[in-house]
């Protein structure tokens, strides 16, 4: 989600290279295809995100399987567009 959009869609491949067999990677995500700058920490943070549809091609592209995910995740303190857990 923080990095450069154009790097975006090599991504799930990497880190589906470092990941051991049937090992579980979490992580968060936009929902639509974009760019924005919002604060977090009192900082400005860069975020950018492929459509959710274009990141689950990639992940299965990449050999991972698609376990869970939400959108519009909210938890007490915090809420993110989207969640995903995929397995190697």
């Amino acid at each position: 989600f923080h990095f450069p959009k154009e790097k975006q869609t090599s991504i799930y491949s990497r880190v589906a290279s470092w990941m051991n067999k049937g090992a579980y990677f979490l992580f968060t995500h936009g929902c639509k295809d974009g760019e924005i700058t919002g604060p977090m920490f009192d900082q400005d943070f860069y975020y950018s995100s492929l459509d959710r549809e274009e990141v689950c091609d990639l992940l299965s592209e990449s050999g991972l399987k698609l376990v869970w995910y939400k959108e519009k995740y909210v938890e007490r303190d915090t809420d993110r567009d989207l969640v995903m857990l995929v397995k190697s």
